[in-house]
């Protein structure tokens, strides 16, 4: 019964487990309760230290792609951080941030859903038919996807799929400067020379690669953490032979 004196409050913070249609909090926000949540506290409060966010979402990849970014950064010197649906809550290294620090979340459909904010960088990956057990419907599942491009500024840069229809969709919601990755045009590495294995970690991979260049990383750089990143457990996961 936790979920019953919701009324009783004025401010809720809400996590992503939770969907946003459960009867009791529509109920509360009816009643005038103000939600927020630890994403959205991260949002306001790193921009105003003035660190940079590149949020990355999809259906599926965030993870991979996140990580890819975080470890190219971090290679080249920059002061970077993951954190998100990765699992690990960006306000955990809020005391570590300055101004030059980059921050790479991994953001949920359910995290983006009452988000009012989107950050500096939007990636956006392909995204799928998915998570029904927590959405009314799909119109709602990719119009939560949305929320990372439809608040930025004319200033900021969103990254996204040529050739996938949703990513180009959720792409065009935002303002800022566009990057259409297109991997087969691709050439600083192909899918053979990658640990991780198959067409959607090669999408994976050049998607990351582009978006440490907008940073000036050097290719040498991008190209060594690429060729040796061994992915993330429970995935496509190399076992013994």
């Amino acid at each position: 019964n936790f979920l019953k004196n919701l009324k009783r409050f004025d401010v809720i913070f809400r996590s992503p487990g939770m969907p946003w249609n459960l009867p009791e909090l529509r109920a509360a926000r009816k009643n005038g309760a103000c939600f927020s949540s630890a994403t959205k506290l991260f949002f306001e409060t790193a921009g105003k230290i003035g660190a940079t966010i590149i949020g990355v979402t999809g259906t599926k990849g965030k993870g991979t792609t996140a990580t890819l970014i975080y470890k190219i950064l971090r290679t080249a010197g920059v002061d970077a951080y993951l954190a998100g649906n990765i699992g690990k809550s960006p306000l955990t290294i809020l005391p570590k941030l300055a101004r030059r620090s980059v921050v790479v979340l991994e953001l949920s459909s359910f995290q983006l859903q009452d988000l009012k904010c989107s950050p500096d960088i939007a990636v956006v990956l392909d995204i799928f038919p998915d998570h029904q057990d927590a959405h009314l419907n799909l119109k709602e599942y990719y119009e939560a996807k949305t929320n990372i491009a439809r608040h930025q500024k004319k200033t900021d840069k969103i990254f996204f799929f040529k050739n996938h229809t949703l990513s180009r969709w959720v792409a065009a919601k935002s303002r800022a400067r566009k990057y259409p990755i297109n991997e087969s045009g691709f050439a600083l590495f192909a899918s053979e020379n990658l640990k991780i294995r198959g067409l959607h970690n090669f999408k994976n991979a050049v998607m990351a690669a582009e978006v440490a260049r907008a940073f000036k990383i050097p290719e040498r750089t991008i190209l060594r953490v690429a060729k040796n990143f061994n992915g993330l457990e429970h995935r496509l996961e190399f076992v013994r032979s």
